[in-house]
């Protein structure tokens, strides 16, 4: 998979936003197209299959959400602007059943971070954890289930998003709790420190 473009910055001009509502496409058009142009149902597509970009093309979407696609090999389903960094949501018939996947933060440097990723991986040797953990071992941070609880200004112009995904040991089990992290951007909209706070209760 490539990596994210770079923003370009031409002289005395603001960046410009890589990613915007424009590249957003949700993979659920009507299963009878999906089979009328790939020949098989939605659940069946697999990635790289150039048929997909024939059903985005037949369902309207921009030239931006294709490009999307071809870079990074999921569609951007979801967009909202949050000022210097913006949010989404990718997903794919191909990937996670189908799920919503990968929560993102766009338009930052790096321009695509996922968001999944910035969950420590210590974090279950915090003691704030240790009395979910004693409850139940097996349990274990799940990315796709999170999302942004509430933005805050930090210090020199930074901003804080205070984010919580799902505690569970498996999918289907009840969640033990939600891990939650605060994930600062610089008034640059560069990813700067993320912090590990206290557990929440499950929702």
């Amino acid at each position: 998979m490539p990596p994210p473009p770079t923003p370009t910055q031409a002289a005395g001009q603001p960046l410009q936003d890589i990613f915007s509502a424009r590249a957003v496409w949700t993979s659920r058009s009507d299963d009878a197209t999906w089979k009328q142009v790939c020949g098989v149902s939605i659940v069946q597509v697999r990635e790289g299959d150039p048929c997909v970009y024939g059903v985005m093309q037949r369902a309207g979407a921009n030239p931006e959400a294709i490009d999307f696609l071809r870079r990074y090999g999921y569609f951007l389903e979801e967009f909202q602007e949050k000022g210097k960094v913006d949010y989404g949501v990718g997903s794919a018939p191909w990937i996670n059943m189908g799920r919503p996947t990968y929560l993102l933060a766009l338009n930052g440097f790096p321009a695509l971070q996922e968001l999944g990723g910035l969950i420590p991986e210590t974090w279950n040797k915090d003691p704030r954890y240790a009395d979910l953990l004693r409850k139940d071992p097996q349990t274990f941070p799940w990315p796709e289930y999170g999302g942004i609880d509430a933005t805050r200004p930090g210090n020199d112009s930074s901003t804080i998003w205070t984010m919580s995904f799902r505690l569970a040991p498996c999918r289907a089990c009840p969640d033990t709790g939600l891990i939650a992290i605060d994930v600062e951007w610089t008034k640059d909209g560069a990813l700067g420190k993320v912090t590990l706070l206290p557990p929440k209760p499950p929702r």
